[in-house]
C-alpha cells in the first residue's frame, strides 16, 4: 500500500498529547472490539495475531511519551 507524502508541520507540545491518546483509544477500541469478541477468543491463532499488534500499539505509545519527555527536557534547556 502507497502512503500519501505527509506534509511536515512543526511539531508542538499539543501533538505528543494528540498521539499519546490516539494510541490509547486504539489500543482500548482493540481490546474491546477484538479481543473480547467470541471468535477471537475461541481461535488462539486468530487471538495471538490481535495480541500481537496490541503490543506493538504498547511499544509506539512508550516510544511517543518518550519522545513528548524528551523534547521538553530540550526545550528547558534552551531556555
Amino acid at each position: 500500500m502507497k502512503q500519501k507524502p505527509v506534509k511536515i508541520t512543526k511539531i508542538n507540545e499539543g501533538h505528543y498529547l494528540e498521539i499519546l491518546d490516539r494510541l490509547h483509544c486504539q489500543m482500548t477500541d482493540i481490546e474491546h472490539h477484538l479481543l473480547d469478541h467470541p471468535v477471537s477468543q475461541k481461535y488462539d491463532a486468530l487471538r495471538e495475531h490481535i495480541i500481537k499488534a496490541v503490543v506493538n500499539l504498547v511499544k509506539a505509545y512508550q516510544i511517543a511519551g518518550s519522545l513528548a519527555s524528551s523534547d521538553k527536557l530540550k526545550k528547558k534547556k534552551k531556555s
